[in-house]
């Protein structure tokens, strides 16, 4: 019986002490953020305007299905970037139903 009492509230130390201790933490990269760390954690930051996009063709099976966007590079303010940069990013899901 001693033994179960202290392994019971030796239990409850470390969670109480892990909850104390245990810096935040961010599930995805969707955490806001601001323009300056936007900027730093970039592997390249350019003005430009949009010349085309292509999604694949069909049904949207996830929002993980790619989309190109291609851009025509104005300044480049960080990293490298061609005069006619490429972008692949996800493909957004479909609108909401607004019904």
């Amino acid at each position: 019986m001693r033994r179960t009492a202290a392994t019971l509230l030796l239990s409850c130390l470390f969670v109480a002490l892990g909850s104390v201790v245990a810096a935040p933490a961010s599930a995805c990269s969707c955490v806001p953020q601001t323009t300056q760390q936007y900027f730093e954690r970039a592997d390249a930051v350019f003005t430009a305007h949009l010349v085309s996009r292509e999604e694949p063709v069909g049904t949207v099976v996830s929002s993980a299905d790619p989309a190109l966007h291609v851009f025509a590079v104005d300044t480049v303010f960080k990293g490298t970037a061609q005069t006619s940069q490429e972008v692949l990013s996800l493909r957004p899901g479909p609108p909401a139903d607004s019904s």
